[in-house]
């Protein structure tokens, strides 16, 4: 069970201590120790390992110095945060429509509503001032009631305004649930390809990483965590929660069918663990696809995470938290920990949107485009495989083996067009900077660019780079 962490060492000649200290750094590049994990005492893990106190005190002296633990006295010894490289995903400050972006996820943010009606409407409000204050962490009653007409409408999630929280966003939403409910060092299973996020704020909150295995369909795709996967996991570690997005997987887009969704439900419940839910792009897919919330098939386990940023505007940060009562205290006080409140003024410009029918026609008019561009990936894309769907704002491009994705996504940088390999999505990369070695895929954003004719030209342009890096195939040198 993970209770202690035990390096094991090999007969090398060499001083322990510096073996110590060698497997110690190969398990902070593999993400089995994650940044805040709290060493077992000297004394302890010598007795583990059958060696000297001094020779642990000094492994640990020698990580110090190479800045990989960090003491505290009275409290023990902590592994250290890693400098990464700035995250892809992250926008420069100017929009920049030559950039052919089909890397980022930004979901058609030319077709959000115009903030200038909604602060004009706004502005006319007998109690504004009131917006201009400290509130509940957990958000007013009046913006929680709209919430929980957007949860129903656009999820299916019938939650009471008690059981709702409001966010500065998805992001912060999950944030705040893995501070609020796990302790520094529980195990979080995650799909074996996430969101790169994910991949960060787990470890960056001191919590440690379990990438599950998942199915694959009849073409090879990922699609869904295996639950077998996860019962074996589960099992030989202490796992304490799981996280899913189960109707547009990012990155894989796959939805969950309702059989799925039970046989993972059912391994939840055997095991108790709490259930995230991150779906920030059902509202779009809803009418389309026959799925459930997750949270009916265990309502007293699962934290579900909703957002308006994809849907209508990332820039008011406002995102719901729907979770049973019993978890309420600790996510409104890991809230009030981190930013006190959700700002009240965008939650009010949020509620507006969902009041007067705004998010309705934004979400179908996107719903529009998204369908057009799918049908223009499937024609300029036609000769790979990939998953999708006409309803999603992006595409799951697998490649063949002999087709690294890692090398696919520079070259295309070359030709400006931006797209996101698989190492990307994959907990390796994050922890160790290393590629997956070969095959992937890509994820292709269909809803960044805002010109149709940019669009497809990117498109092209990736389609000519994968032809190169097809060994089957040739064809001219790019222009």
């Amino acid at each position: 069970m993970d209770t202690i962490w035990l390096p094991k060492l090999s007969k090398s000649a060499g001083p322990i201590y510096l073996e110590i200290v060698k497997v110690m750094e190969a398990d902070i590049k593999a993400g089995h120790l994650a940044e805040g994990y709290r060493l077992p005492p000297q004394r302890e893990l010598a007795y583990q390992l059958g060696v000297t106190h001094g020779t642990v005190t000094r492994a640990y002296k020698e990580a110090e110095r190479r800045n990989l633990v960090r003491g505290e006295t009275g409290r023990g010894t902590f592994i250290k945060a890693t400098e990464r490289a700035l995250s892809p995903l992250i926008p420069s400050e100017k929009a920049n429509e030559e950039e052919l972006d089909l890397g980022r996820n930004f979901a058609l943010p030319h077709l959000n509503p115009p903030l200038s009606q909604a602060l004009e409407t706004l502005s006319n409000e007998p109690d504004l001032d009131f917006l201009n204050n400290y509130v509940p962490s957990a958000g007013l009653q009046a913006h929680r009631v709209a919430a929980k007409r957007f949860l129903s409408k656009f999820y299916g999630i019938n939650a009471n305004e008690q059981e709702i929280i409001i966010s500065c966003g998805a992001q912060h939403a999950v944030q705040t649930t893995i501070l609020g409910l796990f302790n520094s060092g529980d195990m979080i299973a995650v799909d074996a390809l996430t969101y790169p996020s994910l991949l960060n704020i787990i470890p960056h909150a001191g919590r440690r990483l379990l990438p599950i295995a998942m199915l694959e369909n009849e073409r090879g795709i990922p699609t869904v965590m295996d639950p077998t996967a996860l019962d074996q996991a589960c099992q030989t570690h202490v796992v304490r929660g799981v996280f899913f997005m189960p109707s547009v997987q990012n990155p894989t887009t796959h939805t969950m069918t309702k059989e799925e969704a039970e046989d993972l439900a059912g391994v939840c419940q055997k095991h108790s663990l709490i259930i995230i839910e991150d779906d920030p792009y059902t509202p779009f897919i809803s009418a389309s696809e026959n799925r459930m919330p997750f949270f009916k098939y265990a309502p007293f386990q699962t934290v579900s995470i909703a957002s308006i940023s994809k849907l209508a505007s990332p820039g008011i940060r406002i995102g719901y938290i729907r979770a049973p009562e019993r978890y309420g205290r600790a996510l409104k006080n890991a809230i009030g920990d981190s930013v006190w409140m959700a700002s009240p003024v965008c939650a009010a410009i949020a509620s507006y949107w969902i009041n007067n029918g705004t998010l309705d026609l934004v979400v179908k008019e996107k719903s529009k485009i998204l369908a057009s561009r799918y049908q223009s990936a499937c024609k300029i894309l036609k000769r790979w495989q990939f998953a999708g769907g006409t309803q999603k704002p992006f595409i799951w491009l697998e490649l063949p083996e002999h087709i690294n994705a890692a090398k696919v996504e520079i070259e295309c940088a070359r030709h400006n067009v931006r797209i996101l390999a698989a190492h990307h999505f994959h907990q390796a990369h994050h922890i160790s900077g290393e590629h997956v070695p070969k095959g992937g895929g890509l994820r292709v954003s269909l809803a960044t660019i805002k010109s149709e004719e940019n669009f497809k030209r990117a498109l092209q342009l990736l389609d000519e780079v994968l032809i190169r890096h097809d060994s089957s195939r040739t064809t001219e040198p790019l222009a």
